[in-house]
């Protein structure tokens, strides 16, 4: 009978101590993987960040191209209403000029003591 309860004993301390030996072995395999998963998840991140902040620097890059291009088209612009001002104050001088004595006013024509030239739309001067 001594030698049934060493048996049973032996046999109970022997299962205990692999299922505590299995339970260790097999947690610490799981962190291992959990850390991989993690790892990995990680390096997906930064992947997919990386692409973002590259798509962006590249739409960043396009659009102040874009305004440089903008900039440089209303300076352009610019330049050229100042020649067309320049032009027509010559024209309105040269108009003042020539046919200063003529009445303007029966075509519905004014030119003002700035060179503004105005028509109004009254229909007394077109007719005849």
């Amino acid at each position: 009978m001594v030698s049934i309860l060493i048996t049973g004993a032996v046999g109970l301390a022997t299962t205990v101590v692999s299922s505590v030996v299995t339970f260790l072995l097999s947690k610490k395999k799981y962190n291992t993987g959990v850390q991989h998963d993690s790892i990995e998840n990680m390096q997906k991140a930064l992947e997919f960040y990386e692409h973002a902040v590259e798509s962006n620097n590249k739409t960043l890059t396009d659009l102040l191209e874009k305004s440089e291009q903008l900039a440089n088209t209303n300076v352009k612009l610019l330049i050229e209403v100042q020649n067309l001002k320049v032009q027509v104050e010559l024209l309105v001088s040269v108009i003042k000029t020539e046919i200063g004595s003529i009445d303007l006013s029966k075509y519905g024509i004014s030119i003002g003591e700035d060179g503004v030239v105005t028509k109004s739309k009254s229909k007394k001067g077109n007719k005849k």
